[in-house]
């Protein structure tokens, strides 16, 4: 579930995402996706008084239950010129107004949720004297191929290393073996076979070398956002768009993405990530309802990195 944050008559400044920093922009509403983390600074600049902090749903999944309602807080407001004693106490809950109520966007408000989303930057651009290391060239690349991962009786690491056969097999496919509208015409009927294959199958890579991955929201059994976290990974969001994912016309940021670790990949549309291959192992996840979507997991033995579907 992913939600809207906001507080009553107050504009929020983001200016950090996932640990790093961020090009600082006003908003007045945060786009929380599950595991992902925001820093915002708040001017206390109102009336003295209590303003409402509000934690609602966001659900643009059509006909899927899900639970209504909005968390509250308060930011409250101390006169400096009140003096903290008993009496003072006494009368400020007196004369105290009722909180403030912020403005919550509807619940399947997409439009809003996408134009936060992009707003999100890195604070520095990818230049040679920039901590920025956006990989502009890529070794290998694979996107979202509608193959369920079997979870295997003994693990990959275990038997990679134990040279076990028949746990996993190294014909990991880069692109969808069946291609299809997967936003606009994914009904999974007899002309649309859209049921997704089964398998252990993992791509092997080099340590180090750069790799992009496509994930591409379906509507097997609706549009949904789906969130999507790296283990032991932060990679650069380079861009995400609408419907299906054409190479040929997407427009990806490689000067100043966002470094994150979490991405939600938007209600029918596609997003891409790059990361370097050089962490002990990895694996990527849903971390939401799962409707029609697969996801990569990345093991890295030794010198070389494995890939399989999940």
């Amino acid at each position: 579930m992913e939600y809207f944050f906001m507080v009553a008559n107050h504009t929020m400044t983001v200016v950090e995402t996932d640990g790093e920093y961020t090009k600082p922009f006003k908003t007045t509403f945060l786009m929380l996706t599950p595991g992902q983390t925001y820093n915002v600074l708040i001017k206390a600049d109102q009336c003295i008084g209590k303003y409402f902090m509000a934690m609602a749903p966001y659900m643009p999944a059509k006909n899927v239950p899900f639970l209504k309602k909005t968390s509250y807080g308060i930011l409250r407001y101390a006169s400096p010129t009140v003096k903290v004693d008993k009496l003072a106490r006494k009368s400020r809950v007196k004369t105290s107004m009722t909180p403030l109520e912020p403005i919550i966007p509807n619940v399947n408000d997409t439009a809003s949720v996408q134009a936060f989303s992009d707003q999100v930057k890195r604070l520095y651009p990818n230049h040679q004297w920039s901590p920025v290391d956006v990989p502009l060239t890529i070794d290998n690349w694979t996107q979202l191929n509608n193959v369920t991962f079997r979870r295997p009786m003994v693990s990959l690491l275990n038997a990679y290393y134990n040279n076990l056969q028949g746990y996993y097999s190294t014909d990991f496919p880069d692109k969808p073996e069946k291609m299809y509208d997967f936003v606009n015409g994914a009904p999974n009927n007899i002309s649309v076979d859209t049921q997704p294959a089964i398998g252990t199958q993992v791509s092997i890579l080099e340590h180090g070398w750069a790799v992009q991955v496509i994930f591409q929201d379906t509507g097997t059994v609706g549009t949904e956002k789906h969130p999507i976290h790296l283990h032991g990974f932060s990679f650069y969001l380079l861009g995400t768009g609408l419907g299906n994912y054409n190479s040929s016309t997407a427009l990806l940021n490689l000067y100043d993405p966002p470094y994150r670790n979490t991405v939600g990949v938007p209600v029918g549309r596609w997003a891409v990530i790059r990361f370097r291959a050089d962490n002990q192992a990895g694996s990527a996840h849903n971390m939401g309802a799962v409707n029609g979507f697969s996801s990569e997991e990345w093991e890295r033995q030794n010198a070389e990195f494995a890939t399989s579907t999940s």
